[in-house]
């Protein structure tokens, strides 16, 4: 194993788990869900702001694709990514329009009406500016966390969502976070144009993103060859963990009502890019 890839493959899988926002046992949201009394308008609340990151996906994804245009492979990775988020396994169908759909439909809940919050805006626009602004390298590392942390994060959201449906009443948790029930499941891509959050969520789980992490993976390791930019790399990717996390804490705010989530003591270097210790030198282009 090279170096890069047990950078890709070991290293920073290992440092995502140091990050709650990613633990089910430690993520600030569920701690509050299993252990306190939670109000249905509040998960209802949290679970709106979270849409909005898939929401905002393939922009992130366009960004990247544009940042990183001289890396072939990996722009081509990135393309066939965002094709898949538009429907192109899923009958036209965007995954963000799938996930509205079958939420409103099982649970009433109605994710496209969510407005941001400051501490929302602020996350997204955190990494929508590492992504405009960074060295090729740290941007690569930026989109490789947005793709290694997406099962944890998934699954924290389905125990938030099973939650919510307790709440209301149901009976059942509408996700079962079974492998076995994707494999077997009516609404596994390219078999039908009716998707439930069950089906939405298993074949992100144990189909999509473990593919846009690991074909990822391999499309970077032609092009991260240096320290410089294995650093580069590991830098923007645990600026990602870092967002995240803060995020995550505004939304336990949120959870509690509180209208005054605004957890902004984040690094330097991910607030104002530019003047940030971790700011690299400017990347020959390839």
């Amino acid at each position: 194993m090279t170096s890069v890839e047990a950078l890709l493959n070991e290293t920073l899988p290992d440092i995502l788990k140091k990050h709650a926002a990613f633990d089910e046992q430690r993520n600030p949201v569920l701690a509050q869900i299993k252990h306190k009394p939670v109000m249905t308008r509040n998960v209802a609340r949290v679970l709106g702001q979270y849409s909005l990151l898939p929401a905002t996906i393939v922009e992130f994804l366009k960004i990247g694709e544009t940042r990183l245009i001289e890396w072939q492979t990996v722009r081509e990775e990135l393309q066939r990514n965002i094709g898949e988020e538009l429907g192109s396994r899923t009958h036209g169908q965007t995954h963000y329009e799938i996930l509205n759909t079958s939420a409103n439909r099982e649970l009433g809940l109605l994710l496209s009406d969510a407005v941001p919050t400051p501490g929302t805006i602020q996350f997204l626009n955190q990494i929508r500016q590492g992504l405009l602004v960074q060295p090729h390298s740290y941007a690569a590392g930026i989109l490789f966390a947005l793709e290694a942390s997406a099962v944890p994060e998934l699954t924290v959201v389905a125990h938030v969502i099973n939650k919510y449906a307790e709440l209301i009443g149901s009976v059942e948790n509408p996700i079962t976070l079974s492998e076995e029930d994707w494999k077997n499941a009516a609404g596994s891509p390219g078999t039908t144009s009716q998707y439930t959050l069950n089906g939405f969520f298993a074949a992100h789980l144990f189909d999509f993103e473990i593919g846009h992490k690991d074909r990822l993976a391999e499309t970077l390791e032609e092009y991260i060859r240096t320290s410089h930019e294995m650093a580069g790399l590991q830098k923007g990717f645990e600026s990602v963990l870092c967002i995240m996390d803060r995020w995550w804490e505004n939304l336990a705010a949120e959870l509690c009502g509180d209208d005054r989530s605004l957890v902004t003591c984040v690094p330097t270097w991910v607030t104002n890019p530019l003047s940030g210790n971790f700011m690299m030198e400017p990347e020959a282009s390839r």
